[in-house]
């Protein structure tokens, strides 16, 4: 024997909205099928609840609203109302959708909404009578990117002088936000993305002498690229992550200040410099043949 179909067994049943011994009102073949997409927006943060429910079923000299609604309430923008004409037989498709959310659903035949029903009545239902089976609901919220923001964490600054506390609270720079369209990657010195289509992947790795060419730009402070466009340096640093240059670590020599100090070797004296322990070091000792620097020799 042939078997009904799948519209015809829903004539007889709660589905698509979830059964209820309170479900009364409206006869079981009014919908046999619905589906629903609530939009990125539908939605705010944090929201778990996204239930949808029939509302309310009116009829018009034109035929029946089926108006939906989602969520923990909804407002007439965010209402969808599905209309029937009364020209329809059997089985229709209907479909509806506003900037908030949309969907279709399948009216089964109006035989039994004509006695249910009169022109001009509307019959109204609480929130969990006739509530749409969560299968037949599908939550854009936060599926997919719509936009990029860059930022920073602060630099690491060196404390004042006067101020031995480390600045551990670091605020983040923001250099954009909900950036859309086509967004390009662009490496920075030591940087190197790598893509991978297959996976959709793109991977942003610190590697020595990668991307940007060094220039002048980066060794004008210290290696440190400014954060933003117009980060002023540290007050009194030549760094915007502040601290004193290497010429600036010695004020005097043997009470000798100044920007620049020369070291000159005298009869005797040599004058050298090397790397210690991974320290610049200025050696002065004396010269292994200082006998041949003097004037007269001692006998």
């Amino acid at each position: 024997m042939p078997q009904p179909g799948f519209y015809n067994d829903n004539e007889y049943r709660a589905y698509p909205f979830v059964y209820t011994s309170t479900a009364t009102g409206l006869p079981t073949s009014a919908v046999v099928d619905a589906g629903i997409v609530l939009g990125l927006t539908a939605l705010d943060d944090g929201v778990t609840d996204y239930s949808v429910w029939l509302h309310s079923v009116s009829r018009t000299d034109a035929g029946f609203n089926f108006t939906l609604y989602y969520g923990a309430g909804a407002v007439a923008p965010t209402a969808l109302t599905f209309f029937r004409p009364d020209t329809a037989d059997q089985w229709v498709t209907l479909f509806a959708e506003n900037e908030m959310w949309e969907g279709f659903i399948v009216a089964g035949p109006a035989t039994e909404l004509y006695m249910t029903l009169a022109i001009g009545q509307t019959t109204t239902f609480s929130r969990d009578v006739y509530k749409l089976e969560p299968a037949r609901i599908q939550n854009l919220q936060k599926s997919y990117l719509r936009s990029i923001s860059v930022a920073n964490y602060d630099r690491l600054r060196v404390p004042d002088c006067n101020n031995s506390t480390l600045h551990t609270t670091r605020q983040i720079v923001v250099n954009a936000s909900n950036l859309q369209g086509n967004i390009r990657l662009k490496e920075g010195y030591n940087c190197q993305i790598t893509q991978t289509d297959r996976a959709n992947e793109l991977s942003v790795s610190a590697v020595k002498n990668s991307g940007a060419q060094i220039d002048a730009a980066l060794c004008d402070f210290g290696s440190e690229v400014p954060l933003y466009v117009g980060e002023p340096l540290t007050v009194n640093s030549k760094f915007y992550g502040g601290g004193p240059a290497c010429d600036e670590l010695i004020a005097t020599i043997n009470g000798v200040g100044g920007s620049a100090i020369n070291f000159v070797g005298g009869n005797g004296v040599a004058i050298t410099t090397e790397i210690v322990d991974g320290m610049g070091t200025i050696k002065i000792a004396k010269k292994e043949n200082a006998q041949k620097n003097c004037a007269t020799p001692n006998a």
